[in-house]
């Protein structure tokens, strides 16, 4: 990718590729750091020097995406209500019943 181009315009100069494993290629190179979406709907390649800088901005906009449906559904909420042991900087939810954590990063806890 040498300049931007929509998802419309990619699906045309890639016809025999499905379109799930698109977006999900466009996604992990995205993730990665070495395109963006612009405001446009763009993907854009990113200078090379600015790679680590995408990722970790990416990672954010995720993150805060995640939290923000969190708050919304009352999965923090319930954390503090069940009285648990979790670390600094980690927000738990429920799963069925079992209890996982998440911090900034990513990195995933088992709480109980």
């Amino acid at each position: 990718m040498r300049e931007k181009a929509n998802l419309d315009t990619l699906r045309r100069a890639l016809p025999r590729m499905p379109h799930q494993s698109l977006t999900s290629a466009l996604s992990t190179l995205n993730d990665a750091g070495l395109i963006f979406q612009n405001n446009s709907g763009y993907y854009e390649p990113t200078a090379p020097n600015k790679y680590e800088y995408v990722s970790k901005m990416r990672e954010r906009v995720r993150y805060e995406k995640w939290k923000k449906q969190g708050e919304e559904n009352g999965w923090f909420k319930r954390q503090f209500e069940e009285d648990l042991d979790v670390p600094e900087g980690v927000v738990a939810i429920g799963l069925h019943d079992k209890w996982v954590g998440f911090d900034e990063s990513g990195q995933l806890y088992l709480i109980r």
